[in-house]
């Protein structure tokens, strides 16, 4: 795994010495000010957290350019995830930009307005859920059904619907609701999203069919859900969740 990254400061030290402890490799963009913080405030004992964000560095015009230019070089892996809120100064198309250059699969995790310039690339997989799909068409989404949630999208989708599941749309033809045939007891949601997208492009990076890498991110996310910490999954308990992922055709 490689990650585009802009860091800087004591912060971004510290997220070099954790992606090389968890064998991740990063390409570095180096910024003047401090990486910015998040922090997690854990109650074991209630089963509670609390998250802290701080807000984002500010980045120059080099180095924003610097950024795109070294994310979009590196759209020519197998499997490309871009993801979350945009550094002031790229523009809102950005997310989609990586996608027209990915020469692979492109899963783009997004929400608010990069969102919504995404939605028409077809070379890119959103995965939203109900509330940023709404957000980003301006469509009200409670009532709608599962396949006219996706008739909202131009582009291959997936969008959650928490405990109903996710209706994923790898194309315009081809539609499945995805749920777990017994999930277990929600303990802590945050990070599944992450989870789902991270399941799936491991199993495209795997080899395995859009589907088949469907399942696993469906069985990533419930294994995150059981786990209180937002980064906690167990690998075991994912292989084994994702043969219990129910796949039903949506006419």
């Amino acid at each position: 795994m490689l990650v585009v990254c802009p860091l800087g400061g004591r912060r971004g030290a510290r997220v070099r010495e954790l992606a090389a402890d968890a064998g991740i490799d990063l390409d570095v963009i180096e910024i003047a000010q401090e990486t910015r913080g998040t922090y997690t405030v854990v109650d074991d004992c209630k089963g509670a957290l609390i998250e802290i964000l701080e807000p984002p560095p500010a980045l120059s015009a080099s180095e924003i350019c610097a950024f795109a230019a070294r994310a979009l070089a590196r759209a020519d892996a197998p499997v490309v995830i871009t993801s979350g809120s945009l550094p002031t100064g790229l523009a809102d198309c950005f997310h989609a930009e990586i996608a027209r250059a990915a020469t692979g699969t492109c899963v783009v995790d997004a929400s608010g307005r990069a969102l919504a310039e995404a939605l028409c690339e077809p070379r890119a997989l959103v995965t939203p859920n109900r509330d940023e799909l709404s957000e980003a068409t301006g469509a009200a989404t409670s009532g709608l059904e599962r396949g006219e949630l996706a008739d909202l999208i131009r582009a291959p989708s997936w969008v959650s619907l928490g405990a109903d599941g996710s209706v994923f749309s790898p194309s315009a033809d081809e539609r499945w609701q995805l749920a777990l045939a017994a999930p277990g007891a929600a303990v802590n949601s945050v990070g599944c999203g992450d989870a789902l997208v991270g399941g799936y492009a491991a199993g495209i990076a795997l080899g395995l069919s859009p589907l088949d890498a469907a399942a696993l991110g469906v069985a990533a996310a419930a294994s995150k859900l059981t786990h209180l910490h937002p980064a906690a999954i167990d690998p075991a308990h994912t292989r084994a969740l994702a043969g219990t992922v129910t796949r039903q055709r949506i006419a």
